[in-house]
């Protein structure tokens, strides 16, 4: 980031490292105390094969509860890994599509990487959609509303 921003602070040879060093802590497949891509897909994984089991095992088709993404998202926010947001709001709109739960998770994910005026339109754009347990239009509109006060948009 600091490269991108002033490229005259750092040579091209110390960005190369940094940047290298970056990617082997996040791409690590080792158990790390921080949050790794690995990790988190493995979350992904899990529920996929729990709602897989279920239908196997019972014949049931469940949808993934809000229980479980909350916990996913939970887990994002505990790690700070906002990037995971993009994921998480194409796995939502597997099982939630034309509810504000996919726009919410895209929402947070332009909000956390640097572009809340995206984030702002996203999160008023879901005003046509359905609303899911516990995630209200009102609270999106709310979330839009900060955003343009804070960046006055």
């Amino acid at each position: 980031m600091i490269y991108e921003e002033s490229p005259d602070v750092l040579s091209k040879e110390m960005y190369n490292e940094i940047h290298r060093e970056f990617a082997e802590r996040l791409l690590s497949t080792n158990s790390e105390k921080w949050a790794t891509t690995s990790k988190f897909y493995a979350e992904l994984d899990y529920l996929r094969e729990k709602y897989k089991n279920i239908k196997s095992y019972y014949g049931l088709e469940k949808k993934v509860s809000m229980n479980d993404f909350m916990a996913i998202e939970e887990y994002i926010e505990s790690k700070e890994q906002y990037n995971y947001y993009d994921e998480l709001s194409k796995y939502a709109n597997e099982f939630y599509s034309g509810t504000i739960l996919p726009s919410y998770y895209k929402g947070r994910y332009y909000e956390e990487t640097g572009d809340p005026e995206r984030a702002m339109k996203i999160y008023r754009s879901a005003y046509n959609m359905n609303e899911v347990q516990g995630l209200t239009k009102d609270y999106l509109l709310e979330l839009a509303d900060r955003i343009q006060d804070d960046f006055n948009f």
